[in-house]
Protein backbone atom coordinates (compact mmCIF):
# COMPACT_ATOMS: atom_id res chain seq x y z
CA UNK A 1 0.00 0.00 0.00
CA UNK A 2 3.35 2.41 0.40
CA UNK A 3 5.66 3.01 -2.07
CA UNK A 4 8.75 5.84 -1.40
CA UNK A 5 8.63 7.64 -4.29
CA UNK A 6 12.17 9.68 -5.74
CA UNK A 7 12.26 12.59 -8.21
CA UNK A 8 15.70 13.65 -9.65
CA UNK A 9 16.23 17.57 -10.67
CA UNK A 10 18.61 17.83 -12.99
CA UNK A 11 21.11 21.19 -14.85
CA UNK A 12 21.69 19.55 -18.18
CA UNK A 13 23.23 20.55 -21.50
CA UNK A 14 23.59 19.80 -24.78
CA UNK A 15 26.43 17.28 -23.87
CA UNK A 16 24.54 13.83 -23.80
CA UNK A 17 26.71 11.70 -22.65
CA UNK A 18 27.45 14.32 -19.39
CA UNK A 19 23.96 14.02 -19.14
CA UNK A 20 23.32 10.69 -19.00
CA UNK A 21 26.24 10.06 -16.26
CA UNK A 22 24.57 12.38 -14.00
CA UNK A 23 21.20 10.97 -14.21
CA UNK A 24 22.81 7.68 -13.49
CA UNK A 25 24.37 9.39 -10.56
CA UNK A 26 21.50 10.50 -9.22
CA UNK A 27 19.63 7.69 -9.76
CA UNK A 28 21.98 6.12 -7.13
CA UNK A 29 21.58 9.09 -5.06
CA UNK A 30 17.72 8.67 -4.77
CA UNK A 31 17.85 5.02 -4.18
CA UNK A 32 20.36 5.47 -1.26
CA UNK A 33 17.52 7.31 0.10
CA UNK A 34 15.18 4.68 -0.26
CA UNK A 35 12.79 4.95 -3.47
CA UNK A 36 12.07 2.11 -4.87
CA UNK A 37 10.43 4.80 -7.83
CA UNK A 38 13.20 6.86 -9.47
CA UNK A 39 11.61 9.63 -11.93
CA UNK A 40 13.84 11.71 -14.04
CA UNK A 41 12.72 14.98 -15.62
CA UNK A 42 11.79 15.97 -19.15
CA UNK A 43 14.44 16.16 -22.14
CA UNK A 44 17.46 15.71 -19.90
CA UNK A 45 19.21 13.62 -23.12
CA UNK A 46 19.84 17.20 -24.73
CA UNK A 47 18.60 20.77 -23.84
CA UNK A 48 20.07 23.10 -26.06
CA UNK A 49 19.07 26.55 -28.44
CA UNK A 50 20.15 24.12 -31.29
CA UNK A 51 17.33 22.48 -32.55
CA UNK A 52 19.80 20.22 -34.85
CA UNK A 53 21.46 19.28 -31.71
CA UNK A 54 18.31 18.48 -30.02
CA UNK A 55 17.27 16.03 -32.90
CA UNK A 56 20.58 14.70 -33.41
CA UNK A 57 20.61 13.25 -29.94
CA UNK A 58 17.21 11.52 -30.35
CA UNK A 59 17.54 7.81 -29.93
CA UNK A 60 14.55 5.13 -30.41
CA UNK A 61 13.24 3.39 -27.36
CA UNK A 62 15.46 0.61 -27.32
CA UNK A 63 18.65 3.20 -27.97
CA UNK A 64 21.31 3.46 -25.94
CA UNK A 65 20.34 5.17 -23.42
CA UNK A 66 17.63 3.26 -22.28
CA UNK A 67 19.62 0.46 -22.37
CA UNK A 68 21.69 2.01 -19.80
CA UNK A 69 18.68 3.13 -17.70
CA UNK A 70 17.43 -0.30 -17.98
CA UNK A 71 20.68 -1.78 -16.51
CA UNK A 72 20.32 0.58 -13.89
CA UNK A 73 16.98 -0.20 -13.17
CA UNK A 74 17.73 -4.11 -12.91
CA UNK A 75 20.65 -2.65 -10.61
CA UNK A 76 18.52 -1.55 -7.62
CA UNK A 77 15.55 -3.12 -8.44
CA UNK A 78 13.19 -0.11 -8.77
CA UNK A 79 10.99 1.35 -10.81
CA UNK A 80 12.43 3.68 -13.03
CA UNK A 81 10.49 6.28 -15.20
CA UNK A 82 12.60 7.91 -17.75
CA UNK A 83 11.76 11.46 -17.38
CA UNK A 84 11.23 11.73 -21.13
CA UNK A 85 13.51 11.17 -24.12
CA UNK A 86 13.43 12.78 -27.65
CA UNK A 87 12.47 10.30 -29.39
CA UNK A 88 13.54 9.29 -33.12
CA UNK A 89 10.67 8.86 -35.73
CA UNK A 90 11.72 6.77 -38.75
CA UNK A 91 11.51 9.21 -41.90
CA UNK A 92 10.90 12.26 -40.37
CA UNK A 93 13.04 15.39 -39.41
CA UNK A 94 10.72 15.86 -35.69
CA UNK A 95 11.28 13.67 -32.87
CA UNK A 96 8.24 12.56 -29.81
CA UNK A 97 8.70 14.07 -26.81
CA UNK A 98 8.70 10.37 -24.80
CA UNK A 99 8.47 9.30 -21.44
CA UNK A 100 9.71 5.45 -20.95
CA UNK A 101 8.99 3.40 -17.39
CA UNK A 102 10.38 0.52 -17.18
CA UNK A 103 10.51 -2.17 -14.19
CA UNK A 104 12.74 -4.03 -11.53
CA UNK A 105 14.00 -6.42 -14.30
CA UNK A 106 14.08 -3.35 -17.09
CA UNK A 107 11.30 -4.41 -19.36
CA UNK A 108 9.15 -1.56 -20.38
CA UNK A 109 5.97 -1.81 -18.77
CA UNK A 110 4.45 1.78 -20.28
CA UNK A 111 5.30 4.43 -22.81
CA UNK A 112 3.92 8.27 -23.07
CA UNK A 113 4.31 10.90 -25.75
CA UNK A 114 3.31 14.17 -25.08
CA UNK A 115 0.22 15.46 -26.44
CA UNK A 116 0.01 18.92 -25.83
CA UNK A 117 3.14 20.68 -27.53
CA UNK A 118 3.66 24.76 -26.88
CA UNK A 119 3.53 26.77 -29.81
CA UNK A 120 3.29 30.36 -29.44
CA UNK A 121 3.62 33.85 -31.73
CA UNK A 122 3.93 37.31 -29.62
CA UNK A 123 4.46 39.01 -33.18
CA UNK A 124 7.92 41.46 -33.32
CA UNK A 125 9.93 38.10 -34.63
CA UNK A 126 8.94 36.72 -30.37
CA UNK A 127 7.83 32.57 -31.66
CA UNK A 128 8.26 29.88 -30.51
CA UNK A 129 6.77 26.40 -32.17
CA UNK A 130 7.26 23.17 -30.13
CA UNK A 131 4.99 21.32 -32.92
CA UNK A 132 8.09 22.48 -35.64
CA UNK A 133 10.15 20.23 -33.89
CA UNK A 134 8.26 17.35 -32.23
CA UNK A 135 5.13 15.26 -33.06
CA UNK A 136 2.61 15.31 -30.63
CA UNK A 137 1.19 11.97 -28.98
CA UNK A 138 -2.36 10.99 -29.26
CA UNK A 139 -3.01 8.41 -26.23
CA UNK A 140 -3.32 9.20 -22.24
CA UNK A 141 -1.72 6.17 -21.03
CA UNK A 142 -2.47 4.82 -17.32
CA UNK A 143 0.12 1.68 -15.76
CA UNK A 144 0.71 -0.12 -12.43
CA UNK A 145 3.21 0.62 -10.28
CA UNK A 146 3.83 -2.48 -7.69
CA UNK A 147 -0.11 -1.74 -5.83
CA UNK A 148 -0.13 1.68 -7.08
CA UNK A 149 -2.10 2.95 -10.39
CA UNK A 150 -0.51 5.40 -12.19
CA UNK A 151 -1.00 8.21 -15.03
CA UNK A 152 1.37 9.59 -17.31
CA UNK A 153 1.68 13.34 -18.54
CA UNK A 154 4.78 15.52 -19.74
CA UNK A 155 5.46 19.48 -18.73
CA UNK A 156 3.24 21.98 -20.67
CA UNK A 157 -0.09 18.84 -20.11
CA UNK A 158 0.00 20.04 -16.33
CA UNK A 159 -2.04 23.55 -18.28
CA UNK A 160 -4.77 21.22 -19.71
CA UNK A 161 -6.73 19.92 -16.60
CA UNK A 162 -8.71 17.94 -18.64
CA UNK A 163 -5.81 15.40 -19.46
CA UNK A 164 -5.67 14.80 -15.68
CA UNK A 165 -9.21 13.94 -15.16
CA UNK A 166 -9.05 11.75 -17.99
CA UNK A 167 -6.18 10.34 -15.98
CA UNK A 168 -7.79 10.25 -12.39
CA UNK A 169 -11.27 8.31 -14.39
CA UNK A 170 -9.02 6.00 -15.74
CA UNK A 171 -8.12 4.95 -11.91
CA UNK A 172 -4.89 7.02 -11.37
CA UNK A 173 -3.74 7.28 -8.12
CA UNK A 174 -0.66 9.22 -8.99
CA UNK A 175 0.48 11.22 -11.84
CA UNK A 176 3.79 11.21 -12.81
CA UNK A 177 4.97 14.46 -14.78
CA UNK A 178 8.22 15.32 -15.65
CA UNK A 179 9.16 18.94 -16.69
CA UNK A 180 11.65 21.33 -17.99
CA UNK A 181 9.18 24.51 -16.88
CA UNK A 182 10.53 27.84 -17.54
CA UNK A 183 11.63 30.02 -14.73
CA UNK A 184 9.76 33.53 -15.67
CA UNK A 185 6.30 31.19 -15.66
CA UNK A 186 7.17 28.80 -13.27
CA UNK A 187 7.97 31.15 -10.15
CA UNK A 188 3.95 31.83 -9.99
CA UNK A 189 2.05 29.33 -11.94
CA UNK A 190 4.89 25.66 -11.38
CA UNK A 191 3.56 24.64 -7.88
CA UNK A 192 -0.14 26.74 -7.52
CA UNK A 193 -1.03 24.12 -10.69
CA UNK A 194 0.51 21.26 -9.41
CA UNK A 195 -1.26 21.41 -6.30
CA UNK A 196 -4.38 22.09 -8.20
CA UNK A 197 -4.49 18.93 -10.39
CA UNK A 198 -3.80 17.36 -7.15
CA UNK A 199 -6.33 18.97 -5.48
CA UNK A 200 -8.97 18.45 -8.38
CA UNK A 201 -8.55 15.00 -9.11
CA UNK A 202 -7.36 13.62 -5.52
CA UNK A 203 -3.88 11.86 -6.15
CA UNK A 204 -0.65 12.08 -6.20
CA UNK A 205 1.80 14.74 -8.09
CA UNK A 206 5.26 13.27 -8.58
CA UNK A 207 7.49 16.30 -10.85
CA UNK A 208 10.76 16.40 -11.50
CA UNK A 209 12.15 19.34 -13.03
CA UNK A 210 15.27 20.55 -14.84
CA UNK A 211 17.23 23.66 -13.02
CA UNK A 212 19.28 26.08 -14.20
CA UNK A 213 20.12 28.05 -17.19
CA UNK A 214 21.76 27.15 -20.71
CA UNK A 215 22.64 28.20 -23.90
CA UNK A 216 23.26 31.88 -24.32
CA UNK A 217 20.05 33.96 -24.74
CA UNK A 218 19.18 33.50 -20.97
CA UNK A 219 17.03 30.89 -20.76
CA UNK A 220 16.59 29.02 -17.51
CA UNK A 221 14.72 26.24 -16.39
CA UNK A 222 12.61 26.89 -12.64
CA UNK A 223 13.66 23.79 -10.89
CA UNK A 224 11.78 22.70 -7.78
CA UNK A 225 10.78 19.63 -8.21
CA UNK A 226 7.67 18.39 -6.31
CA UNK A 227 6.00 15.63 -4.55
CA UNK A 228 2.37 16.29 -3.34
CA UNK A 229 0.05 14.28 -1.87
CA UNK A 230 -3.91 14.25 -2.84
CA UNK A 231 -4.94 17.24 -0.34
CA UNK A 232 -2.61 19.08 -1.99
CA UNK A 233 -0.08 19.28 0.44
CA UNK A 234 3.34 19.86 -0.60
CA UNK A 235 5.37 16.54 0.84
CA UNK A 236 8.66 16.96 -0.49
CA UNK A 237 10.48 20.02 -2.37
CA UNK A 238 13.31 20.59 -4.16
CA UNK A 239 16.10 23.57 -3.71
CA UNK A 240 17.32 25.51 -6.40
CA UNK A 241 20.21 22.79 -7.72
CA UNK A 242 20.66 19.06 -8.94
CA UNK A 243 19.85 16.15 -6.73
CA UNK A 244 16.97 14.24 -5.64
CA UNK A 245 13.75 14.42 -3.12
CA UNK A 246 12.28 11.46 -1.85
CA UNK A 247 8.92 10.76 -0.18
CA UNK A 248 6.53 8.12 1.01
CA UNK A 249 3.22 7.94 -0.87
CA UNK A 250 0.35 5.82 0.53
CA UNK A 251 -2.64 4.48 -1.84
CA UNK A 252 -4.54 4.86 1.20
CA UNK A 253 -4.34 8.54 1.52
CA UNK A 254 -5.88 8.74 -2.19
CA UNK A 255 -9.11 6.08 -0.63
CA UNK A 256 -9.54 8.40 2.30
CA UNK A 257 -9.24 11.93 0.53
CA UNK A 258 -11.81 10.55 -1.59
CA UNK A 259 -14.21 8.85 0.63
CA UNK A 260 -14.37 11.66 3.27
CA UNK A 261 -14.51 14.13 -0.50
CA UNK A 262 -16.35 12.49 -2.55
CA UNK A 263 -16.08 15.32 -5.61
CA UNK A 264 -15.07 12.72 -8.31
CA UNK A 265 -17.75 10.84 -7.32
CA UNK A 266 -20.32 13.37 -7.09
CA UNK A 267 -19.45 14.87 -10.57
CA UNK A 268 -21.63 15.49 -12.93
CA UNK A 269 -21.82 16.20 -16.75
CA UNK A 270 -24.59 19.26 -17.63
Amino acid sequence: MRLKVGAVQMAASADVERNVEAAEALIDEAVGKGAQVVALPETWQCISEDNDAVRSSAQPMDGPIVQRLRAKARQHQVYLHCGSLNERIDGSDKTFNTTVLLGPTGDELARYRKIHLYDVDLGANQKYEESATVQAGRETVVTEIGPLTVGLAICYDLRFPELFRELALKGAEAVIMPAAFNEFTGKDHWEILIRARAIENQNYMICPDMVGGYGTRGKRCYGRSLIVDPWGTVIAQAPDEPGTIVAEIDTERVAKVRRELPSLANRKLV
